[in-house]
């Protein structure tokens, strides 16, 4: 078991910034590998995946640039079809809070609305590709670049 998997190993709920499912979806050659053995490990034991409505509006960005009608269509399936997985949803209180961290670690808005969604979910691991998220500490932050 890779280290990055023996790390989710004690937590029930994750969530899953934009980059994972891009890699996911991309077969990217460096991150591809790892970012799908973490979705297997998540579904074979049950754990809670969360991401949110930001991630899908990223990544449908390029097909809908590209118009790319099968690509969007097959995206759409994956995010409704992957065992367990909320897309949650932002409201006025997630607002205020995605506020608060952007003051607080001056994070891009979509980042802030990520790590506010991702706690109101009660998410115990934010996995990324993103370093300087790890600068926030309200919430284990996995930065997938650290295992390859």
């Amino acid at each position: 078991m890779s280290s990055v998997l023996a790390g989710l190993k004690n937590h029930s709920s994750v969530f899953i910034d934009t980059a994972c499912f891009i890699y996911l979806f991309e077969d990217e050659k460096k991150f591809g590998k790892i970012t799908s053995d973490i979705f297997d490990f998540l579904s074979d034991k049950k754990k809670a995946l969360i991401t949110s409505v930001i991630t899908v509006s990223e990544i449908m960005v390029k097909p809908f640039k590209l118009k790319k009608a099968i690509q969007i269509k097959l995206y759409g399936e994956l995010f409704e079809q992957l065992p367990g997985l909320l897309v949650a949803r932002f409201g006025y209180q997630t607002a205020l809070k995605a506020a608060r961290i952007r003051a607080e670690y001056g994070f891009s808005l979509p980042d802030s609305m990520q790590l506010a969604m991702a706690q109101r979910e009660g998410a115990e691991v934010f996995i990324t590709n993103d370093k300087q998220l790890k600068k926030f500490k309200d919430l284990k932050i996995i930065c997938l670049s650290d295992f390859v």
